[in-house]
C-alpha cells in the first residue's frame, strides 16, 4: 500500500502532466488561426509546392513551428491530392 509521501509525489506528477497538456492544447488552438491566415495569403502554386516541403520565402517571417509546417503540408495534400 502507498504511503502519504508517495501519494503526494504521484499527485504532483499528475498535476504537472495535466498542466503540460493544457498548455499544449492552448498553443495548438492559437496556431489554427495563424495557419488559416497563412493559407489564405498563399496562391495556388505556393499551396501546391507545400506538399513537396517547398515553402514560400515570405513564410520565414511567420516563424512557423514544425507542427504548423506539417499542418500546412497536410492542407496542401487535401486540396491538391496526396503523392502516389
Amino acid at each position: 500500500m502507498e504511503n502519504k509521501e508517495t501519494k503526494a509525489v504521484n499527485i504532483k506528477k499528475i498535476k504537472a502532466e495535466l498542466l503540460r497538456t493544457i498548455r499544449e492544447r492552448e498553443k495548438n488552438a492559437i496556431d489554427e488561426e495563424k495557419i488559416k491566415k497563412i493559407w489564405q495569403r498563399m496562391n495556388e502554386n505556393e499551396r501546391f509546392g507545400l506538399k513537396f516541403s517547398l515553402f514560400p520565402y515570405w513564410t520565414m517571417a511567420e516563424n512557423l513551428t514544425k507542427e504548423e509546417a506539417v499542418k500546412l503540408m497536410k492542407m496542401s495534400e487535401k486540396e491538391t491530392g496526396a503523392l502516389a
